[in-house]
This record gives C-alpha cells, sequence and structure tokens, in this order.
C-alpha cells in the first residue's frame, strides 16, 4: 500500500511540474516585460539624456553646454571651419531629437563625440572650452550608463517578483505530500506493533 501511495504521490508531483510549466508559459507578464524593455523608445531615452547634460552646471553656475550650443560664426571665427569639416553645435542635436532622425543612443552618442572631438580639436589643451569638452564627455557617458542600469534593475526586479509569485504556489502542495508521507509512516508502525504482538503471545 505504501508503494502505491508513494508512487501516486510522485505522479502528483509530476502533475505539479506540468501544472507550473503551464502556468509560466500562460504568464503574461515575463514576456510582456521583455517586449517592454525591447519597445521602449529609444528617442525618449535620448531625450532624457539631452536633457541631462543640456541643464548640468559648474561649480560657478554656469551651464557646462554654454560653449557648444552654437558652432562659432564663421564670419567670427573663419579659422574654426578650416580645421573642423563637419562642424556640429546641440541646437543641431536639439533639432534632430524632435525630428526623430536618432535611431538609438548609439546615434545621439556619436553626435557628442563630434561636438567634444571638433572642440578639442580647434581649441588649446588649457582653454575652457577643451576642459568643458572634456567634462561634457564624461558626463554624457556616465549619464548614459545611469540610465541604461536603471532600466535593466527595473526589469529585474520586476522579473524577481514574478518568479517569487511561481515559487510560491508549490509549497503548499509539498506541505500535503509531506503529511501523506506522515500517514504512511505511522501506517507502518501500527503494522509492525501488531506483527510484534502476534509474535509474543505465540
Amino acid at each position: 500500500m505504501s508503494k502505491r501511495r508513494r508512487t501516486s504521490s510522485i505522479a502528483s508531483r509530476g502533475h505539479e511540474d506540468d501544472s507550473l510549466d503551464s502556468l509560466e508559459a500562460s504568464t503574461s507578464s515575463g514576456p510582456t516585460m521583455r517586449k517592454r524593455s525591447k519597445k521602449q523608445d529609444p528617442m525618449e531615452l535620448c531625450q532624457q539624456l539631452y536633457d541631462t547634460i543640456r541643464s548640468h552646471k559648474k561649480e560657478d553656475g554656469s551651464l557646462l553646454c554654454d560653449s557648444f550650443i552654437r558652432v562659432p560664426k564663421r564670419r567670427q571665427e573663419p579659422g574654426y571651419y578650416e580645421v573642423v569639416t563637419n562642424p556640429i553645435d546641440l541646437l543641431k542635436v536639439q533639432q534632430k531629437l524632435k525630428t526623430d532622425e536618432y535611431e538609438d543612443i548609439d546615434d545621439l552618442q556619436n553626435d557628442i563625440e563630434l561636438i567634444v572631438s571638433n572642440t578639442k580639436a580647434f581649441y588649446k589643451k588649457n582653454s575652457q572650452e577643451h576642459k568643458d569638452a572634456l567634462d561634457l564627455w564624461a558626463l554624457f557617458l556616465s549619464n548614459k550608463n545611469r540610465l541604461l542600469c536603471s532600466k535593466d534593475d527595473d526589469v529585474e526586479v520586476k522579473s524577481r517578483s514574478v518568479r517569487s509569485k511561481k515559487r510560491s504556489l508549490p509549497l503548499e502542495k509539498l506541505d500535503i505530500d509531506h503529511s501523506e508521507d506522515t500517514s504512511e509512516s505511522s501506517v507502518n508502525l501500527d503494522d509492525e506493533m501488531s506483527i510484534y504482538e502476534e509474535l509474543s503471545q505465540q
């Protein structure tokens, strides 16, 4: 009898595993989260990243991006256009953001890197513009990593909550199985006691 009960217990656990697999397949939150993370609008991330460098202030209270909002005018700095073959400024970046010309953050990064490279090519190393360009590039990379990490952490937290919900289901059922095992052990003890009493009477 105990073998039959154990066999049925194992079979029931097999059904539980199947039900858990079907639960994972039917649960829409897991796949939906992955789709949401993949379908998240890259333009929104680009705009957030642009805003962080556009509004950043230095210790003196001035904006770090002041030197990069607009390229020098050709009549005022003709030498700039002799050194820089592909001029670009933050106003151009903002225009491209409004017209959805960036496909992802990497496209935005290429333009910011071009602004920094142009500045470093024209201005001397000890100039304020050169220093601000280095700080702008460091700020951009730092904020980019922070935004991407915060997005990944949010997806990870959601996936952990889904896994914890799935794990809470079999625990109750496992308790029921343990209770069946306990009843089986109690029955086996009763049988052994009855056999012992019969032998002692003989």
